[in-house]
């Protein structure tokens, strides 16, 4: 009775998002927090964004140029996947290798401009706990099969300028809806500049739930309980002595070999 009520109170409130219909150019915007966080590019643009704003080095400049070079390239390809170009969709954007590629390049490319331990450390923290996360949450998705919206409502695709977005998402990923990867990697992303920058980490995660309920990704509940799967991943670590800025190189690259495996296991195991 209980899970039935709260399932029915999910509902009607996702669907005040289901239903709703920006102006192109505010969809647009909407579609880049409600989108980029749970793409694999993000995992090498994020972590130097995360630097750029919490270096205490001095190296904040080179840091944020470089951010800002990562997040043009990303911008163009995102402009790309709108514009509906199929090779940006298909090989970068949502190419399952590229969450095994863009990781370890992240690491590199933080360990050779970031020079102090704890400014690397806070950068690649979310590298650390991007894999674990991951890792939970599609165990989490194989296990509930929670039908996505976009795969229950699909007479409200049209009502979105970007229907693509729904539409790719009904297709080969309609029973992922529980619990959100995307915001579960915001939250990741965010917590090293949360002391510092409280409210724009606020403001990323919020705009993470409200795009991933605007494109018919998800229900509330499951936005909401991404997020917590971070934040216990993220108290798991600072209890075991890897906090936010205790890290070496090895640790995000070990945490991403485990996420490895899981995919060469998920491969073998997918029928030919």
């Amino acid at each position: 009775m209980a899970s039935a009520l709260t399932t029915n109170i999910d509902e009607k409130i996702s669907k005040i998002f289901f239903e709703a219909s920006l102006p192109p150019i505010f969809e647009v915007l909407l579609s880049i927090p409600g989108n980029w966080f749970g793409l694999a590019p993000f995992a090498l643009a994020g972590p130097i964004f995360v630097a750029s704003l919490t270096d205490t080095n001095g190296n904040r400049a080179v840091l944020r140029r470089t951010a800002a070079v990562l997040f043009m390239a990303y911008l163009a390809l995102w402009c790309a996947f709108v514009r509906g170009n199929s090779f940006c969709t298909k090989q970068v954007l949502f190419n399952w290798k590229g969450y095994l590629i863009f990781p370890p390049c992240a690491v590199a490319l933080n360990h050779f401009l970031i020079p102090d331990q704890k400014s690397f450390s806070r950068s690649v923290y979310p590298l650390f706990i991007y894999a674990p996360t991951l890792i939970v949450v599609l165990i989490l998705k194989n296990t509930t099969l929670r039908m996505r919206p976009c795969a229950k409502y699909k007479h409200l695709h049209d009502r979105k300028y970007l229907s693509q977005i729904p539409r790719i998402l009904s297709g080969d990923h309609q029973t992922g809806s529980f619990p959100s990867a995307d915001t579960a990697l915001s939250a990741s992303f965010v917590i090293p500049i949360a002391s510092e920058w409280p409210n724009l980490a606020a403001t990323l995660v919020f705009l993470s739930c409200v795009g991933r309920l605007y494109f018919l990704a998800h229900h509330a509940f499951d936005t909401i309980c991404g997020i917590l799967v971070t934040i216990l991943l993220h108290a798991l670590s600072g209890w075991v002595g890897w906090g936010i800025e205790d890290l070496s190189w090895w640790q995000p690259l070990l945490s991403q070999c485990c996420l490895s495996l899981l995919f060469l296991v998920k491969m073998k195991n997918s029928p030919k």
